[in-house]
């Protein structure tokens, strides 16, 4: 167990994946947040894993619980370099859970070839939830501050989700194809 210690200063990430590429995040162990921890109602605390501008990564047999904001987060924000090339790309998530975190199990703001497979999404968003609730949400993001950002060439097959406050697999605003083939809970 890989277990966060409460932050007084705001969001923050248990494990962080920047710039990286090639990289694969194994094993059988445990990410555990620090949800009921956090110091008042209203704040935010911890990600699970944050993953920013990376491509050609694997998750595989973990778990992402209880933690204060989502369990596994895909960002659509620029990394320090100054330049705008996020482009996260050729992930693969295999046989992961996600219990219990505040606000959702697995967000992805920003991808494309991703798979997500065999996996997990049980009760999020319902221990002092935040919107999304939901066991999966695919969103890309875009504002006036940001360049349009995409989701596109999901498979998303054979996962499970089980009691989510939300939904269990959430969409809005997608581009181009997303494929599902959703196993039973």
């Amino acid at each position: 167990v890989l277990k966060a210690i409460p932050s007084q200063i705001g969001k923050g990430s248990l494990f962080r994946l920047q710039e990286c590429n090639n990289v694969i995040l194994c094993g059988n162990g445990t990410f555990q947040g620090d949800l009921g921890e956090v110091l008042k109602d209203g704040e935010f605390g911890t990600f699970g894993i944050f993953i920013n501008s990376s491509s050609y990564i694997t998750i595989r047999d973990l778990t992402f619980e209880y933690f204060s904001i989502d369990g596994v987060y895909i960002s659509w924000r620029k990394y320090r370099s100054g330049t705008d090339h996020n482009i996260q790309h050729h992930h693969v998530i295999d046989n992961i859970t996600c219990r219990c975190n505040r606000r959702t199990g697995l967000v992805y703001e920003i991808g494309d070839y991703v798979v997500i497979k065999n996996s997990n999404f049980i009760s999020n968003g319902t221990v002092r939830g935040a919107a999304t609730y939901s066991g999966i949400d695919i969103e890309p993001f875009g504002d006036a501050s940001a360049p349009k950002r995409y989701c596109r060439n999901f498979l998303i097959k054979n996962n499970k989700f089980i009691t989510n406050r939300g939904t269990g697999l959430r969409t809005e605003r997608c581009l181009d194809t997303i494929i599902y083939e959703i196993g039973r809970a």
